[in-house]
């Protein structure tokens, strides 16, 4: 793991698929993007099929310009799987991510997705 408090059992990071609940893959679109995103899943490797059931995957696709207002096409069109959820990003390769509605957006659908799959876990155990 990458951060871990030595006092508990608690992993912030790890880098292994099968220690994490949610695995958030990155995808910056270097060529096209139906390329880059296959390549980008096709990587992600589960250790066990129990695996799969536990985690929860976020594809978060990197659009790279410099223009806050450039849209883009929706990348979920190129994902054929339903066990994840897959969002748009716009970043600079010298600003990171940019300061735009886009992104504003993208982070919401990603951590109000999170919520909810997790409430669900919760109520399924009950």
């Amino acid at each position: 793991s990458i951060m871990q408090n030595d006092n508990s059992k608690h992993k912030f990071f790890s880098h292994t698929v099968d220690e994490s609940d949610i695995i958030l893959v990155f995808c910056p679109i270097v060529s096209r993007a139906g390329t880059d995103i296959e390549a980008a899943l096709n990587n992600l490797i589960y250790p066990t099929a129990f695996q799969i059931k536990l985690s929860l995957i976020c594809l978060l696709v990197l659009h790279h310009t410099f223009d806050p207002e450039k849209t883009v096409p929706d990348s979920s069109r190129c994902v054929k799987r339903t066990d994840l959820l897959t969002v748009d990003f716009l970043f600079y390769e010298d600003a990171g991510l940019l300061k735009c509605q886009k992104n504003s957006d993208s982070t919401d659908t990603t951590v109000n997705w999170l919520i909810q799959q997790v409430c669900n876990k919760i109520l399924h155990k009950i």
